[in-house]
């Protein structure tokens, strides 16, 4: 199955703006906290994660 992207913009206000800052901030350090842990750990199963 082809993967389709799509590029696009969004307009919100300063107040959805900085909680879309401080969501994508959380997102990112969970991600870089998990890509440390599997790392360390060499554990790749979903459950055990």
């Amino acid at each position: 199955m082809p993967t389709i992207t799509a590029k696009i913009q969004i307009y919100v206000s300063d107040n959805q703006a900085e909680s879309l800052k401080i969501t994508t901030k959380a997102y990112r350090k969970a991600c870089n906290w998990l890509s440390k842990h599997v790392f360390e750990t060499k554990n790749l199963n979903q459950v055990n994660l």
